[in-house]
């Protein structure tokens, strides 16, 4: 590098930077220290400021006798745009700077009103769901990821979406090895299926998906913690449910069929301060209170584990008058009745 090389790059860069109009000083205070330390300091140090004004693109090169080639893009360019999502819940982080299906010659963004996304919770550190299922414009759409962990590293096996075909959904399913990081760390990247998938099957009809800035992580444990305020932590599975006052029944031309829309049972995991599960709950209570008894029944039972690291289901809320109620839940150690944690569940009340 020559000094005819440094006075251009110097040019170059004190240029770029006065378009973007950086702190009044900042060049004074980069060129003060750059006599201070050197030509090498001077140049790292203007590309800091370029660095500030990141806009402005400038790419370096070296010639064969080892003169600097400069180029430059004064255009500002704009994030990307596209169809941001977030649909994170309490057990796992989903965020995106762009999302759509290709199916059945149509795109599908993922956003419709009534959408549901939840987990089945699986058991901790071990297996777990992410589960999001819309209708966009009277089409039955559906995007399940399974998730697996070894206690180490978590990853999913196995993504599904749907056909798109609005006379037969069926599923369109992606085998592979997705996302793996270490737990109690994200994923950050991007997804495109089914190119990044070892398998296929969709026998039903072909579907693609696009997947952009990910920010996904699974087994994501309870805030709390982090810092606990009671002996335990309360992992509530569910922290809003909708019940309605009066059970739905479906006809559809055959027998009606009643569904039981007038309660919801909620599920509950309980950790102890390292935040590991407690898989004897033998030596627990639990007690549920609703904050407006007029608009939410709660009942209890004893709280039973299928499985180590699973979920139990101890209470039972009832759907009494339109509105909107709180519900309290303590978790009391059977032997002294003190009350060793505590969470809440908002309850939506429809008719």
């Amino acid at each position: 590098m020559n000094d005819a090389d440094d006075a251009r790059l110097a040019t170059l860069l004190r240029d770029a930077a006065a378009r973007y109009e950086p702190a009044p000083d900042l060049w004074a205070r980069v060129q003060q220290r750059a006599r201070r330390h050197g030509r090498r300091v001077q140049l790292l140090a203007a590309a800091a400021v370029i660095a500030v004004v990141a806009t402005t693109v400038v790419v370096v090169t070296r010639s064969h006798d080892d003169g600097v080639q400069l180029h430059t893009d004064s255009t500002t360019t704009a994030p990307p745009a596209g169809n941001a999502v977030d649909w994170s819940t309490p057990l796992s982080t989903f965020t995106a700077n762009d999302f759509r299906i290709e199916a059945a010659g149509r795109t599908f963004d993922g956003h419709a009103p009534g959408t549901v996304v939840h987990n089945d919770p699986g058991r901790v550190d071990h297996s777990m769901t992410f589960e999001r299922e819309w209708d966009e414009d009277g089409i039955e759409m559906r995007l399940y990821i399974y998730f697996q962990s070894d206690g180490t590293d978590w990853w999913s096996n196995e993504i599904r979406i749907r056909n798109g075909s609005r006379s037969d959904p069926e599923w369109v399913t992606f085998d592979g090895d997705f996302f793996r990081s270490r737990l109690g760390r994200a994923f950050d990247g991007d997804l495109d299926l089914p190119s990044d998938a070892d398998t296929v099957d969709d026998e039903d009809g072909p579907a693609t998906m696009h997947i952009a800035g990910l920010h996904l992580e699974a087994f994501v444990a309870p805030a709390e913690c982090a810092a606990p305020t009671h002996p335990y932590v309360l992992e509530v599975i569910e922290p809003s449910v909708n019940v309605q006052t009066e059970p739905t029944t479906i006809d559809d031309g055959g027998s009606p069929a009643v569904m039981n829309n007038q309660q919801a049972t909620l599920a509950f995991r309980l950790r102890d301060r390292r935040c590991d599960p407690v898989d004897d709950m033998a030596g627990f209570r639990f007690e549920a209170t609703p904050a407006d008894p007029a608009i939410v029944r709660a009942r209890t039972r004893t709280c039973t584990l299928g499985v180590a690291g699973g979920v139990c289901e101890p209470v039972t809320v009832e759907g009494i008058a339109p509105g909107e109620a709180t519900v309290r839940i303590d978790v009391h150690r059977t032997n002294d009745d003190a009350i060793v944690a505590s969470g809440t569940t908002h309850v939506s009340v429809t008719p």
